[in-house]
């Protein structure tokens, strides 16, 4: 499977309002869940997962759980309308201010490593990380993600 299959504009948010990381966690498990990808136990087991095990990487942060609380897979992504603080992947306190959200929910390995290849490809690069910041909708947003 082609990790770019996994994006959905039913699961883009532009400007996404939230004033913790906390938050933000909630909200985008919400979209998730009501599109069906998720089970109700995500959102849950996505906020102690990142409090235990953070995602933060500069101005991005990648939130996953456990596959067992996925339906099918799929990948949610926020534009913050402001930064949130997340904490530093690898860190048990530096924090970041991060700006864009890739949520993962895969259930199955078949794509795991292309998928986090991809969203780290943004990670690493400032360009295309602000590319997405300056997408104004889910349209101009998936195009953005789609494009090879």
């Amino acid at each position: 499977m082609n990790p770019h299959d996994l994006f959905n504009k039913s699961l883009l948010v532009t400007n996404l309002k939230a004033t913790s990381r906390e938050a933000v966690l909630r909200k985008m498990a919400h979209v998730l869940f009501e599109q069906g990808f998720v089970k109700t136990s995500f959102a849950d087991a996505i906020v102690d997962r990142e409090a235990a095990f953070p995602t933060g990487l500069g101005e991005l942060a990648i939130p996953h759980t456990d596959r067992e609380h996925t339906v099918k897979d799929a990948i949610a992504v926020a534009v913050l309308e402001q930064p949130v603080d997340f904490v530093m992947m690898g860190s048990d306190d530096e924090t970041t201010s991060v700006s864009v959200v890739f949520m993962l929910a895969i259930s199955t390995n078949d794509c795991q490593i292309e998928t986090l290849q991809t969203v780290m490809g943004y990670a690493q690069s400032n360009d295309a990380l602000a590319e997405l910041k300056n997408c104004a909708d889910a349209e101009s947003l998936y195009d953005q993600l789609t494009e090879d």
